[in-house]
């Protein structure tokens, strides 16, 4: 088993000083993030992710590396298991609903005994020797701040969006940092071995989605 190489230097370019004070500030009612039924996204609830392009997110590893797993983007149906859904947890441990353009943990539900690796399922932003930056798992949970923001995303609201899906994922932890980061939109990027997936959209449309409470 061989492990993803790693540039830890990689994260200071996505950073820009001086700081800024840490505020996690409450959003309006009204950008309350909602599911397929109409209903609030709730904090710890599991939900899947599905794309405007159909299918949506599970674990893989990347070409010959198995852990830690990175997520990717599959469109053909399998069972449930290979599909895990998502819960999210806020930087603001006191919301009661999950607000667009806020900070939050991403992380697959899976039980103790499934997870592959043993390790975290909370999602982070990973970078290879490569010009991609993949979203992985093996993030920390809760504790926003300068030593944790890699592992931190938000959900934001399409304008307007074709496919009817009204939402799209981004990495943005200006709140939790207490500094001015390079943020960006989360898309899929095909690479050699022809799987897809998910990470920043510098050069990459941006994936739009709606969140399905699972059953």
């Amino acid at each position: 088993m061989s492990n993803i190489p790693i540039l830890p230097l990689f994260f200071f370019s996505l950073l820009s000083f001086p700081a800024k004070p840490l505020s996690l500030r409450a959003a309006s009612p009204d950008s309350a993030v909602l599911d397929t039924s109409g209903k609030e996204l709730l904090p710890g609830v599991p939900y899947q992710i599905l794309p405007a392009t159909g299918g949506t997110f599970t674990l893989s590893g990347y070409q010959n590396d198995t852990c830690p797993l990175v997520v990717v983007h599959v469109q053909q149906k399998t069972d449930s298991l290979k599909f895990p859904p998502v819960t999210f947890s806020p930087a603001n441990p006191g919301a009661r609903v999950i607000q667009t353009s806020t900070n939050l943990n991403f992380k697959f539900s899976i039980t103790s005994s499934a997870k592959p690796c043993g390790s975290s399922m909370v999602w982070r932003l990973l970078k290879r020797i490569s010009e991609a930056r993949f979203i992985s798992t093996d993030g920390v949970e809760g504790n926003p701040n300068m030593n944790t923001f890699v592992n931190w995303f938000m959900i934001e609201k399409l304008s307007s969006d074709k496919s009817g899906s009204p939402y799209k994922l981004r990495f943005c932890p200006t709140d939790v940092c207490k500094c001015s980061v390079t943020c960006s939109d989360l898309g899929i990027y095909v690479a050699d071995d022809k799987k897809r997936y998910l990470g920043l959209a510098d050069k990459l449309e941006p994936i739009s989605v709606v969140f399905k409470r699972a059953s």
